[in-house]
């Protein structure tokens, strides 16, 4: 007979959270970031931040395949 874990090594392992990042696969996100951050910049009286300014800034570089 079979060593029950061997068969079922997982069996003990609990599932406790499933991480998916679908940024940039299902949505894009950067206008919501780009508005949240003006908002934030006017709550400090700030100067409004361009998406061009936003986009050097702030986001992060996109991956390029050669």
């Amino acid at each position: 007979m079979m060593d029950e874990q061997l068969v079922y090594p997982m069996k003990e392992r609990k599932i406790e959270a499933i991480l998916f990042d679908l940024d940039g696969v299902l949505i894009n996100s950067f206008e919501s970031w780009y508005q949240a951050f003006n908002a934030m910049l006017m709550a400090y009286r700030r100067k409004e931040m361009s998406r061009a300014e936003f986009t050097k800034k702030c986001w992060g570089t996109d991956l390029q395949h050669n």
